[in-house]
């Protein structure tokens, strides 16, 4: 799978084109599916999304005024 980003100057990925509301859709579903071609169980799919989801929540705490 091969996901176009554009960068900003903070180097923080942009998905492009931002106006349509389908693309994280698009792009969930197609995560989804190459994931599964490639072997990994729900189990396992459900640990990498509980990961993702941990390292987001870490990134906003880091974010957060003191």
């Amino acid at each position: 799978m091969h996901v176009a980003v554009n960068s900003t100057p903070e180097h923080s990925p942009v998905f492009a084109p931002k106006a349509d509301p389908r693309a994280l859709k698009i792009l969930s579903r197609t995560l989804f599916k190459d994931l599964q071609d490639q072997g990994l169980t729900d189990d396992q799919i459900i640990a990498l999304a509980t990961q993702l989801l941990g390292h987001v929540t870490e990134s906003i705490k880091d974010k957060r005024p003191l």
